[in-house]
């Protein structure tokens, strides 16, 4: 059982002799200068642990805090520019954490399922905000200079300025350097029983500071030959001292060295006593203080303010979340207060991360659609058009080398344009690459792989509209694996061609075929013509028809597939 307020995660220190002890935190580097600039500031801070306690002795109710947040990407290089739905992947995991939904709470050792409690606090994403710096946060020293790194909170210094921080919880993402510092949070402020003018830190300063490295469910850290791969739990780590929690081993000076040190407590019941943090370990055998005594507990290496490798962290004990809860009821009451700042009745595909599933219609007919808005959808990168907009995204799996998006019954639900672009996606969440940007209701996509996930964007070209409309996905071109040796040796040629086609058959493996041909809208134009076993060549004449793509639909040997052709005079 353990305490600290502060913490700037960092990876190791020199000690006399040269030997290094692994640490995630600064606690006594970042109280210290906060002290020296602020007297009494660690005076206050405990006293605001203190307070936390008591409230959270009278507050032991249910109920669930919904808490705006604003993300602020600061970056300078380009990788350091992270992704919306990078973003949106680590509120999912602070969301999991912070309603005990993270699967890997099936981990807890029994021993301490008793004390395993849900925080039911949601953090809703209201705004992300990405500024291109300049600057940098960080200086050249080995250790980490909170003070130099809280510029990023600040545009005067190349930063970012927080939203409204008594209403909302800030995170900045950016590049932390070399120094090994992961994140910092500071822990609630704003006592009356502080000394005058060392009210630290100010409101523009409070939130959270994560390395844009550990952001999301994939980070990696490399540093001084430590490398680190996070699961996101740096946020969760870092939001819990924000919201009063000290580590469970209490910071004690010794500790801090590296040597157990059993008398720090972080004034939580629940949670074991322990000497020193986990350092990145998982052992299950660790049991820094009272072993052997009856009745002791090991080190709860599961829990979150523990300094354990990710793949062990997964738990919040019922005293923590007390502690949580009178925070948000007394010092931080204005965060469960405050309306976010967007539509709190957003579409569930509202992020790439969320992305609806689509099938597709293998069938050259839209007997699979799906009834869709862009209603309440918060803006998101802007890509297609150079403008950022309010989209809806959705995932698709390829059934051929070309799909027609085909949009329907478009109507303004708000607002009154009806016009909507759209845009396709390869890659994933860290490497989008546009394949096309749309502002015709139906298209057809080429040069897709065979089972490979695409992702379409949709969204108003009015800001100011929402819409509502029908989307159907069509198969085309190439379809499926298993025809790909029959399907290649089928030869159409000119291609593109003024409407005379040749078409040269396998020999010998035609039975009972038959070939239609059908427009972008899977529309069969005229009549099927029947292929016999004795024919090898053949002329297709379409020259009626106007310049456009069109889909030759072959059915032969029971396998069906399409060969997309252009005709252009």
């Amino acid at each position: 059982m353990k305490q600290t307020l502060f913490t700037a995660i960092f990876l190791s220190f020199a000690l006399g002799l040269s030997a290094q002890i692994q640490h995630r935190c600064a606690y006594d580097h970042a109280i210290q200068y906060k002290d020296e600039m602020h007297p009494g500031f660690k005076a206050s801070a405990d006293q605001i642990f203190r307070q936390a306690q008591q409230a959270a002795a009278q507050y032991r109710g249910g109920g669930n805090y919904i808490i705006p947040l604003a993300f602020h990407v600061v970056w300078k290089n380009p990788a350091e520019k992270l992704a919306e739905c990078k973003i949106i992947e680590q509120v999912d995991i602070l969301n999991r954490a912070f309603q005990r939904l993270n699967p890997d709470t099936v981990n807890l050792r029994s021993i301490f399922s008793g004390v395993a409690a849900n925080p039911s606090i949601e953090f809703r994403l209201d705004t992300i905000i990405w500024v291109e710096t300049d600057s940098q946060f960080f200086t050249g020293g080995f250790l980490p200079d909170i003070g130099f790194s809280d510029r990023v909170k600040h545009s005067g210094s190349g930063g970012s300025d927080a939203v409204a921080t008594s209403g909302h919880l800030n995170i900045w993402a950016c590049n932390l350097g070399s120094s090994g510092i992961l994140g910092y949070a500071y822990p609630p402020a704003g006592l009356t029983n502080w000394p005058a003018n060392s009210q630290a830190p100010t409101p523009g300063d409070d939130g959270v500071v994560l390395d844009y490295r550990i952001v999301g469910a994939d980070g990696l850290y490399v540093q001084q030959g430590t490398s680190i791969a996070s699961k996101g739990n740096t946020a969760i780590h870092e939001v819990g001292h924000y919201l009063g929690l000290r580590h469970i081993w209490g910071d004690g000076l010794l500790a801090i060295l590296g040597f157990p040190d059993c008398n720090a407590d972080d004034g939580v019941a629940d949670t074991p006593n322990s000497g020193v943090p986990s350092n990145y370990e998982c052992n299950l055998t660790q049991n820094t203080c009272g072993a052997g005594t009856a009745g002791d507990l090991p080190d709860m290496i599961e829990n979150f303010m523990d300094y354990s490798d990710e793949n062990c962290q997964n738990t919040y004990t019922a005293g923590q979340v007390a502690i949580m809860h009178g925070v948000l009821n007394s010092e931080r009451s204005g965060l469960a207060n405050t309306a976010p700042i967007h539509n709190t009745t957003r579409p569930d595909n509202d992020a790439l991360p969320h992305a609806f599933s689509v099938g597709i219609n293998n069938d050259n007919s839209c007997t699979i659609s799906v009834n869709s808005s862009n209603t309440g959808a918060s803006p998101s990168m802007s890509v297609c058009n150079g403008t950022t907009a309010n989209d809806v995204w959705y995932s698709f799996q390829a059934q051929s080398s070309d799909v027609i998006v085909n949009i329907s019954n478009v109507q303004a639900t708000s607002g009154t344009s009806t016009n909507l672009i759209y845009e396709v996606f390869g890659g994933d969440c860290d490497s989008l690459q546009s394949l096309g940007c749309y502002n015709t209701l139906v298209n057809s996509i080429g040069g897709l792989q065979y089972n490979v996930t695409y992702y379409l964007r949709v969204y108003s070209l009015d800001p100011n509209a929402a819409q509502s409309y029908n989307l159907c996905l069509q198969a085309a071109g190439n379809v499926a694996v298993m025809d790909t040796e029959l399907m290649n040796e089928v030869k159409i040629y000119p291609n593109p061609s003024n409407g005379i086609l040749n078409i040269s058959l396998p020999e010998n493996t035609v039975k009972n075929g038959s070939l239609c041909v059908r427009n972008v809208l899977g529309q069969q134009i005229g009549n099927s013509i029947k292929l016999e076993q004795s024919e090898v060549n053949m002329q297709l004449n379409l020259s009626e028809l106007a310049n456009g793509i069109y889909f030759l639909e072959f059915h032969v040997n029971n396998l069906s597939f399409s060969k997309k052709v252009i005709i252009q005079r």
